[in-house]
């Protein structure tokens, strides 16, 4: 009985955990086909998180925690290259979107890259790579 109960309860939360992250990634993706640039989406998201704050509720500020750095991204030979927008210096490459990450991963570890869609967002896309 004990088993079962334990069983049931790591599944509601790996369930809530895995559908937050869902929920996100789809949020971010319907204000990306809606055109909006990531400056945009921050400042709709500092919006909500004040409204919300006003009515009393409880929110995660995980994001501003974070630096971030802005990234441009360029495709040359089928490898996509990763360069710090500030000062154009080289910080990664993969020839997939998956191996870039990781290689961006691994060299900045506490570190949130932003691609604006003007500066290759769009190499990303699973089509892409």
């Amino acid at each position: 009985m004990i088993e079962l109960l334990l069983t049931f309860t790591i599944g509601c939360l790996l369930g809530w955990k895995i559908c937050d992250i869902w929920t996100r990634v789809m949020i971010k993706e319907l204000l990306e086909d809606m055109g909006l640039t990531d400056q945009q989406q921050k400042l709709l998201r500092e919006k909500c998180v004040t409204e919300l704050r006003s009515a009393g509720l409880e929110v995660e500020d995980d994001e501003s925690e974070i630096p971030e750095i802005e990234v441009t991204l360029e495709q040359h030979q089928g490898v996509i290259f990763a360069y710090s927008k500030d000062d154009g210096s080289f910080m990664a490459q993969g020839k997939t979107r998956d191996e870039l990450f990781n290689a961006l991963r691994a060299r900045y570890k506490e570190i949130r890259c932003v691609v604006a869609a003007e500066n290759g967002a769009e190499l990303l896309r699973k089509s892409h790579t």
